[in-house]
């Protein structure tokens, strides 16, 4: 593959994205892969609260074996958070300057990122924000994900999906609710409507488990 140069605009009920970027998989001709996009985010988190997110991130990685590859993503981004007055996120109300670094580990054999029907996919990362990199955040987001599929009989195909994540914070940061896990919908946890699942609390969940099988 060559060099990617993308624009993308989504305008929707919940999620309106506009985002332009650029890749270069071979830098200066070496199997080194370089990028960035500059993105206007707005997020409707219904009976919650809405972001706005603007913000630019700078990625290089490249492939360790044949099917092994690792990154390195930095992003600046600036955060606007506002919710109805006497809930819980009206507490988050403002403008947040979030720095973070996110170094990723995947292996990737599956056969089509659209329609699979046969192989794996490892994915370890962890997002670090504020400490030495600034930034009105400090918390760490490890996250892992795995997904097998495998061709049956008759055209059909059996697919697996585990994903486990959590957040902590440092230096007597609050948790940012934007980084918090709210499960449900389509591509979370069918049958749920989407970010239904919010934790013991109802504020968002610390901590996230996911398992699927179709």
């Amino acid at each position: 593959a060559g060099e990617k140069l993308e624009l993308s605009l989504q305008h929707g009920k919940r999620i309106k994205n506009y985002m332009f970027g650029f890749s270069e998989p071979y830098f200066l001709d070496y199997p080194v892969s370089l990028g960035f996009n500059v993105y206007n985010r707005h997020v409707i988190y219904p009976f919650l609260f809405n972001q706005k997110a603007k913000g630019v991130n700078f990625t290089t990685g490249g492939r360790i074996k044949r099917y092994w590859r690792t990154n390195i993503t930095y992003a600046y981004e600036y955060i606007d958070i506002d919710a109805a007055e006497g809930s819980y996120y009206y507490n988050f109300r403002g403008g947040y300057a979030v720095s973070s670094i996110t170094p990723m580990l995947y292996s990737s054999t599956i056969n089509s990122p659209l329609t699979p029907t046969r192989g794996s996919l490892y994915m370890v990362s962890s997002k670090f924000s504020g400490g030495f990199l600034g930034g009105d955040m400090t918390f760490i987001k490890p996250r892992f994900e795995w997904s097998f599929f495998h061709p049956l009989v008759l055209n059909h195909v059996i697919g697996f999906h585990l994903e486990y994540q959590f957040i902590k914070v440092f230096g007597g940061s609050r948790i940012p609710i934007w980084e918090k896990f709210y499960l449900g919908g389509e591509r979370s946890i069918r049958g749920y409507e989407i970010y239904s699942i919010r934790g013991d609390d109802n504020i968002g969940g610390e901590k996230s488990f996911v398992f699927n099988t179709e």
